[in-house]
Parts: C-alpha cells; sequence; structure tokens
C-alpha cells in the first residue's frame, strides 16, 4: 500500500497526500519497526531459535530501510530538490 500511494502522489505532484504520508511513517511505521526488533532482541518471542529470530530483525530493518527511503521520495513532492530530506520550509 505504501509503494502505491507513494508512486501515485510522486507521480500526480499531490502535496496532501505526501504529507499523509510522511506523517504516517513517522507516527506509525517508524516506532512499530523498532517496537518488534526491540521484543525479538529482548527474548519475548521464546518460540523462535536464534537463526529464525535474527532472520526477522535483518527483514524489519530491511522494511523501515524501504520505508524510509519511500518517505524520502515523497518529501521530494513537498520540498524543493535541495531541501530533499529536510523539513518543509513553510511559506
Amino acid at each position: 500500500d505504501l509503494f502505491q500511494r507513494t508512486s501515485k502522489a510522486f507521480k500526480e505532484g499531490d502535496e496532501d497526500a505526501a504529507r499523509e504520508i510522511m506523517t504516517e511513517y513517522k507516527e506509525q511505521l517508524a516506532g512499530n519497526y523498532d517496537e518488534i526488533i526491540d521484543a525479538v532482541v529482548r527474548g519475548e518471542a521464546e518460540d523462535l531459535s536464534s537463526g529464525n529470530a535474527a532472520a526477522i530483525v535483518l527483514y524489519v530493518r530491511y522494511l523501515k530501510r524501504i520505508s524510509s527511503h519511500l518517505r524520502t521520495i515523497v518529501t521530494s513532492v513537498v520540498n524543493p530538490f535541495p531541501r530533499i530530506g529536510y523539513k518543509e520550509k513553510q511559506l
């Protein structure tokens, strides 16, 4: 869903959709990834072998990285090119 929404917002230059995706990433996704990783590292999923735990942590980190790149893409919709990756400059 995040891929499709990011692609659509980028292609259409939809600033409102881009802001919504940026907010969703910050408020919902980023923290969830860290919670999953922390839970696995703390051993809260006792039925996981060490190999499976390591695979899950790597997979979640991979998803977090992809989501972060998608957020950077939508940032380019609301910020001019030189400001990509920074907070939106309010006019």
